[in-house]
């Protein structure tokens, strides 16, 4: 079980951010796929006992998360987006990931994690962009400040953007 990554993109390469990232090897158009994530449906009860640490999980309704179940699988569904707060790269559904913009080759792309997060955690950010947070948390999707992303947001948040 792998996920798709456009061959328009590479994986693996140092980010200025955080570690490995994913870059754009050739320009990308304005709402051309990006990535298309993988991975097994558990509940938070089920991904809470697997054996490695979060950042591999994406929430698609309020107990149910789609996980690699193996640390091979965990490399095999990984699609090393960092997070921005001046994303380029945006959510169609709940797997599928866009382009927000065009982007040219030689770019990382980045997702604001506010697009598909709805848990409790708190984190630095480094992005150092102008709209910076500083600190970015499981329930910035509820900032109206961000409310600007719209469609980019994934199909569960927008869900729960709707009942506040």
């Amino acid at each position: 079980m792998k996920s798709w990554i456009s061959p328009k993109t590479k994986k693996g390469l140092i980010s200025k951010i955080h570690g490995v990232g994913l870059f754009a090897t050739e320009n990308i158009k304005k709402d051309e796929i990006i990535a298309i994530r993988a991975g097994h449906l558990l509940t938070k009860e089920q991904m809470d006992k697997l054996p490695f640490g979060g950042h591999s999980e994406i929430q698609i309704s309020d107990d149910i998360f789609l996980c690699p179940i193996t640390i091979k699988e965990r490399e095999e569904v990984m699609i090393f987006i960092n997070h921005s707060c001046d994303p380029n790269v945006g959510m169609r559904g709940d797997i599928v990931f866009v382009a927000m913009r065009d982007i040219e080759s030689g770019e990382e792309l980045f997702l604001d994690y506010a697009m598909v997060d709805n848990q409790d955690y708190k984190m630095n950010c480094n992005c150092n962009s102008l709209n910076c947070r500083k600190i970015v948390t499981g329930n910035d999707f509820k900032l109206p400040e961000l409310k600007k992303y719209g469609k980019y947001f994934s199909a569960y948040i927008q869900s729960k953007q709707e009942k506040i």
